[in-house]
């Protein structure tokens, strides 16, 4: 699976765990389930099909 990350913070957070910039500042235990979540639908794909997922945002919003 591709993992495209729509912002460089999301990236950041995913990679290093945490952001450079001071307007993106999470809560440990927030970026730990940011990770978790990523990993978690990267590892659910057992196909040979090639998946792209987009991260766009992280929030606490659900729509």
């Amino acid at each position: 699976m591709v993992v495209k990350f729509d912002k460089d913070y999301l990236k950041e957070l995913y990679y290093e765990g945490k952001c450079l910039d001071k307007k993106h500042r999470y809560q440990p235990g927030i970026v730990e389930k940011y990770i978790r979540r990523v990993l978690t639908v990267t590892k659910s794909e057992e196909e040979t099909i090639i998946t792209i997922c987009t991260l766009l945002d992280i929030t606490n919003h659900y729509k």
